[in-house]
């Protein structure tokens, strides 16, 4: 019998076989439409479709922005799927972009992330835009803005939502390119799951063998029993190099 698998190992798999999902999905998308495949200036760069249609926007207006941008100083960034990875960040404007697929982003799980994500979104001062409709952060200033763009809305037209939520980058664009991913996957998920390992170590409690609580519990009655004098005689015991 193998050994019980840990719980980050099965979230890992279903993470990465919905992500499967929606990469192959895209991939077969793009074979169906040879003139978009010829066209397709960020072929070598993996993506759904709805994440490529923006990111290749985004390359076309030449602005600054990070594909898949890593929060900084926060420790669940480490795993590339987990809460806190946004799809796109422009950093002269500071806004961030997230791409949600309508597969991926309607089951149990991912549904109570992307409102966790909310959450903190709106709690560090970010305006979040979602269908047109705009939730600010209360009791303080605005610092910047979250984009949440369902694919549906994407395959309508990319430029039609960047007229809606983000006319600045029209109007004072900024010149700039595409950077590269600013972190490595497979260390960073080396690192939490060493993290998480020492944690797990931690609370573990050692257990004393079986046998050693046996023969603790025949001794003690041995040396307490009056015919081999009762209490006092541990010390013979003892002296004698018996226990």
């Amino acid at each position: 019998m193998g050994r019980k698998r840990s719980y980050n190992e099965i979230l890992a798999d279903g993470v990465l076989a919905g992500r499967n999902y929606e990469v192959l999905d895209a991939t077969q998308k793009r074979k169906n439409t040879v003139a978009q495949v010829s066209l397709d200036p960020t072929a070598h760069i993996s993506g759904t479709l709805p994440e490529k249609l923006v990111l290749n926007h985004l390359a076309s207006l030449q602005v600054n922005f990070n594909f898949q941008y890593h929060y900084n100083n926060n420790y669940y960034t480490a795993y590339p799927e987990d809460v806190w990875i946004a799809d796109f960040f422009l950093e002269d404007y500071n806004v961030y972009i997230e791409v949600y697929g309508q597969y991926w982003h309607s089951t149990g799980s991912t549904v109570q992330n992307d409102l966790v994500k909310k959450a903190y979104w709106l709690n560090s001062g970010y305006e979040i835009f979602e269908k047109g409709v705009s939730l600010k952060p209360s009791g303080q200033a605005t610092i910047g803005k979250v984009l949440i763009w369902w694919e549906e809305e994407v395959y309508t037209g990319v430029a039609q939502l960047f007229a809606r939520d983000l006319p600045e980058v029209i109007s004072q664009r900024k010149p700039g390119k595409m950077k590269e991913i600013p972190f490595d996957l497979t260390s960073e998920w080396n690192k939490k799951k060493q993290k998480q390992d020492s944690v797990n170590l931690r609370k573990m409690v050692p257990k004393v063998p079986v046998a050693m609580k046996d023969y603790v519990k025949l001794r003690d009655k041995v040396l307490t029993n009056k015919l081999y004098g009762g209490k006092n005689s541990y010390r013979v015991f003892k002296r004698k190099g018996l226990s």
